[in-house]
C-alpha cells in the first residue's frame, strides 16, 4: 500500500513538474484585437501583409510557425476565408478535416478548427469572426513534434480570445 502512495505522489509532482515547465515556456501575445498564448522567444514580425487585405503577425521559432491573418471591419463569408486559408498555406480543401466549431465563446461570434497532416506537416486552422472584425489563425509545425507537444498546442488554440 505505501508504495502506491509513493509511486502516485511521484507521478503527480511529474505532472506538477511538466505543468510548470510548461507555463514558464509560454507568453501572452497582445495583438490589436486578440490575445494567445505563445511559446517564449518566437520570433514575431508584426503587420506581415498576406494580400488581399489581411494583415496580422507572423510568429516563428522552428519548427513552429503561428500565422494570425486578420481584416478588421470586415467580415467575408465562411467559403471565402477558406479559400483564402487553402491558398495561404498550400494545402488542398480535401486535406482539411473539420475538428471543432463553435459560437459565443471567447469573443468569437462564430469559429471553425480545421487541421491537415501533408507532406510531414501538421496545420490547424481557426477561422471565424468576432466583434471586430474575421481571422484566420494557423499553427503550423511537423507531425513528430506536433505529437509530443500536442497538449501544448491544444492550449494554444484554448488560450485565444478575439475582441
Amino acid at each position: 500500500m505505501r508504495v502506491v502512495k509513493i509511486g502516485v505522489c511521484i507521478i503527480g509532482l511529474i505532472f506538477l513538474f511538466s505543468s510548470l515547465a510548461f507555463a514558464v515556456g509560454m507568453a501572452t501575445y497582445q495583438g490589436e484585437n486578440f490575445t494567445m498564448k505563445i511559446p517564449s522567444k518566437m520570433q514575431v514580425q508584426k503587420n506581415y501583409n498576406y494580400g488581399m487585405g489581411w494583415t496580422g503577425p507572423r510568429m516563428e521559432r522552428s519548427p513552429l510557425q503561428i500565422f494570425v491573418m486578420g481584416q478588421l471591419k470586415s467580415f467575408p463569408p465562411q467559403p471565402d476565408m477558406e479559400s483564402f486559408l487553402v491558398t495561404q498555406t498550400g494545402i488542398a480543401s480535401n486535406k482539411w478535416q473539420l475538428a471543432d466549431q463553435g459560437q459565443s465563446s471567447q469573443g468569437w461570434k462564430w469559429f471553425k478548427v480545421y487541421q491537415a497532416v501533408w507532406s510531414g506537416k501538421t496545420v490547424v486552422a481557426v477561422i471565424g469572426h468576432s466583434n471586430s472584425g474575421a481571422f484566420i489563425m494557423t499553427l503550423g509545425t511537423t507531425t513528430e513534434d506536433f505529437s509530443k507537444n500536442q497538449q501544448m498546442y491544444s492550449d494554444w488554440f484554448n488560450s485565444i480570445e478575439v475582441k
